[in-house]
């Protein structure tokens, strides 16, 4: 008889109790919000390094523009002519501009939505992170003459479309083939024409700003305008110009640290200096986001010194000898 035979039933695989199932997903956890972490901060990183190389980009090419064109100032030679102007935006000052109605100045500096007022082109003061110290950034405009031949040429810079004091850098040319020119034409046919005729060049810009140097590098503003007098009796080293009308160095009454300068005639000076300042492009976003002119505006901008790219360059002005001046206006 054969024996019978007992099969004994395996052993239970043992399986994770749900302890070791949380431990495992916490642990797991842990992993995927670090390298979430260092993947975000990666990504900033990144982000941050595109968007300073495109400020960066941008800022040179317009720095070296500007240096272009500046290096091409000559003197017109005719006493009714402007070689070079600067000052603050709207030039309200200046030769014609002065007689346009608000519609037809608004027109030269706005493309579209203009604001009722030029409150945009208010300087923006910034807080620096040493102690109370303080940045103010101001919107220049610059009209430059040159002559290649028996061409005469013009260039004006101006900041159009600014709001809250940040805005687009533009450019405008005019061109006159023949030598003999109507003084005023070029100066007027530049200055004179609305925003939407200008080429933009660099936007966010928020600080825009040139100076005249004189040979002996000090800069020429309203508060040494009487060393450049020319007068029979003039007893100053240098010969100067007649000014307030070869050189007109005038304070501008918006902003008492700035000055209206017009050189006239074959006045020059002999360096210009630029500054520019660009508003990174996410701080502009956000800035952008914001009303128009409101306190919202201005305080996010007062807070963002850091993130505005500074270019600083001194050009010399060679194509003609500094301090000079028409004959008749010579001492």
């Amino acid at each position: 008889m054969t024996a019978a035979r007992f099969h004994l039933p395996p052993a239970r695989e043992r399986a994770f109790s749900l302890l070791e199932l949380m431990v495992a997903v916490g642990i797991m956890t842990v992993i995927v919000a670090a390298l979430y972490t260092v993947f975000s901060a990666t990504q900033r990183a990144l982000r941050a390094n595109v968007s300073q190389t495109d400020v960066t980009e941008g800022g040179r090419f317009a720095m070296a523009l500007l240096a272009e064109d500046l290096r091409r100032l000559t003197a017109a030679g005719a006493s009714r002519e402007t070689n070079l102007l600067y000052a603050l935006s709207p030039a309200i000052n200046a030769p014609l501009l002065s007689e346009l109605k608000a519609a037809e100045l608004t027109e030269r500096y706005y493309t579209n939505r203009p604001p009722p007022d030029f409150t945009g082109y208010q300087p923006v003061v910034q807080a620096l992170d040493v102690g109370n110290a303080r940045r103010t950034n101001v919107l220049q405009e610059v009209f430059i003459h040159s002559r290649t031949g028996v061409r005469a040429a013009g260039v004006a810079y101006r900041v159009v479309n600014a709001r809250s004091g940040v805005g687009t850098l533009a450019r405008y040319h005019f061109e006159h083939t023949n030598r003999f020119v109507t003084p005023g034409l070029l100066s007027a046919a530049c200055l004179l024409q609305p925003a939407a005729n200008f080429s933009p060049i660099l936007d966010g810009v928020i600080h825009f700003r040139v100076q005249a140097y004189d040979p002996l590098g000090f800069p020429m503003s309203w508060t040494n305008g009487n060393w450049y007098v020319n007068a029979a009796t003039n007893t100053y080293a240098s010969h100067g110009y007649q000014l307030g009308w070869d050189l007109v160095l005038e304070q501008d009454p918006r902003r008492s640290s700035e000055t209206f300068t017009v050189f006239r005639s074959n006045a020059l000076p002999a360096a210009i200096e630029l500054e520019l300042g660009i508003l990174e492009p996410d701080a502009l976003a956000r800035f952008r986001a914001l009303p128009a002119g409101s306190d919202f505006a201005a305080r996010f901008l007062s807070n963002r010194a850091s993130q505005v790219q500074l270019f600083r360059q001194r050009i010399p002005i060679w194509q003609a000898p500094p301090l000079s001046t028409a004959s008749s206006a010579r001492p």
